[in-house]
């Protein structure tokens, strides 16, 4: 077996596109299923340097399906349930103009985020979810690299892999904090875009992650 520290991983995490929700500018999370709009569809488009991703993962929700099958519809896509959006509560399918007043909303706008809202998900235990999530599904694509060179050719076996992950937006904006530190909502991106991150010598901890550039799967 190859010495896991010669695998160099490039990982794309990539929002999925716009839905008529998002459109309207509305918390749109776990308990709303609703899949990409026309104009949402309309706007992705595949980047070059993807067309040949070794892996390929999506939430099994339709808007993040949808959008893996535009970008990655050549590949095959393993749906990962872990990859599912916060739970919005009380805010969920509303915007701006539907809460305004709303004391409870206020208190979270004020709080940037931190107070909490009313029936949703406890923010920490999605944070951790979803890079549990991704902690997972990039060791087990380690352990698959590592199975497969064993049946391979050594000589021609690869130094770097693709792994793409088409997400939710607070699926990304956990595991950027997680690596990259900061105000989790500085990693906000819009719809269809993302970040590419790399990992060189990754280990059992997956703490060697390295910030490249954002990546734009739009027009």
């Amino acid at each position: 077996m190859r010495n896991r520290s010669k695998i160099s991983l490039n990982i794309y995490i990539i929002r999925h596109g716009k839905t008529p929700l998002n459109e309207r500018r509305c918390f749109i999370g776990k308990n709303i299923d609703e899949g990409l709009s026309e104009g949402g569809k309309a706007k992705l488009r595949p980047l070059t340097e993807l067309s040949n991703c070794d892996y390929v993962f999506s939430g099994k929700m339709k808007r993040c399906a949808e959008t893996a099958d535009i970008l990655f519809g050549n590949r095959k896509i393993t749906i990962i349930d872990g990859f599912m959006e916060y739970d919005f509560g009380d805010f969920e399918g509303k915007n701006h103009e539907e809460l305004d007043g709303n004391k409870d909303y206020q208190k979270w706008l004020d709080s940037n985020g931190k107070s909490g809202i009313p029936n949703a998900e406890d923010a920490n235990d999605f944070w951790q979810r979803s890079v549990k999530t991704f902690e997972k599904v990039i060791k087990e694509t380690i352990n698959t690299i590592e199975s497969n060179e064993d049946k391979e050719d050594k000589e021609n076996t690869k130094e770097v892999y693709d792994i793409a992950m088409v997400l939710h937006s607070g699926n990304i904006m956990a595991i950027m904090n997680k690596y990259f530190k900061g105000n989790p909502y500085q990693y906000q991106v819009g719809n269809g875009n993302g970040y590419l991150i790399t990992i060189e010598n990754p280990d059992e901890s997956i703490d060697t992650a390295t910030f490249c550039k954002e990546i734009k799967c739009t027009v």
